[in-house]
């Protein structure tokens, strides 16, 4: 495994002393765009360096700029992965005001502090359908669900994934015709709680309701094995939700490593990543 860092060095940041320190350690910029981005790995021999002279120009690195790099071995040693999509069509409909959550979900018993509670009951809406070329995954804004091409879908029907049920996405509009060759993967199986501590970074609990968040750290996902026992499931959602203070909570999608490689065999990966869960 190792540790990537993506800086953010906005062009008008720059003076002559930057320059020279860019220039000593090969960063290149492109001075016609507004910003330029750099990926270090944290191993590199010039990491603390760089990090430490950005810093000086109030130039860092944040949590949520950090990526972990998964050698293939630890990939394919580990039972279970979480899956996590490159590519966003746009945004769940109605947008204003977000609106989608009272449309999509049952709000009825959602709590207005940290909308916990919320229980879908439509399909989505979207602006326009996606322009699938090589990709058959992708998310929308605002909610943490996998959207699939119908390719997707026959190749898990041809391998039994189970316990998914396959929800029509809509368009927004009046007509509320469906999309052609989309649908949302609704994951039927939950896990009981398995989040061990190492994992855990913050803890948010809501003021009102008393939900709970939990923000994790960025290193290997470290889960309880038992709660695995007996599922035969290849895709699960965990319990836990998962965010930060005023966010929206998620609840994780986990993949078996059958259902990864059945991906990987059928070249349905692309834009698609994985990472090791470590069960303990």
């Amino acid at each position: 495994m190792r540790i990537l860092h993506r800086f953010c060095i906005f062009n008008n940041k720059v003076d002559k002393e930057m320059i020279k320190f860019l220039n000593k350690h090969n960063i290149k910029m492109d001075y016609t765009k507004d910003f330029n981005v750099f990926e270090p790995f944290e191993d590199s021999d010039n990491f603390y360096e760089i990090k430490n002279f950005l810093a000086s120009y109030k130039i860092y690195n944040h949590s949520a700029n950090v990526r972990l790099i998964y050698t293939k071995e630890e990939i394919e040693a580990a039972e279970w992965l979480t899956i996590s999509l490159s590519w966003y069509n746009g945004y769940a409909q109605p947008q204003d005001g977000w609106g989608y959550i009272h449309t999509t979900y049952d709000s009825s018993k959602m709590c207005d502090k940290c909308y916990a509670g919320l229980v879908q009951k439509d399909s989505f809406a979207l602006k326009k359908p996606p322009k699938w070329g090589q990709r058959n995954f992708f998310y929308v804004y605002g909610a943490y669900e996998i959207f699939i091409s119908n390719r997707v879908k026959s190749v898990f029907m041809d391998n039994n994934v189970t316990d998914v049920e396959y929800y029509d996405v809509i368009k927004y509009s009046k007509a509320r015709n469906i999309i052609d060759d989309t649908k949302q993967i609704y994951v039927k199986t939950y896990l009981q709680p398995g989040l061990k501590d190492e994992s855990i970074y913050e803890v948010f609990t809501c003021v009102k309701c008393g939900a709970v968040k939990y923000d994790i750290k960025k290193n290997y996902f470290y889960y309880d094995k038992k709660v695995f026992d007996g599922i035969t499931a290849d895709i699960v959602k965990t319990s836990e939700s998962y965010g930060v203070e005023g966010s929206k909570g998620t609840n994780l999608i986990f993949v078996s490593q059958r259902l990864r490689k059945i991906l990987i065999d059928n070249k349905l990966d692309k834009g698609v990543y994985f990472a090791p869960i470590q069960l303990v």
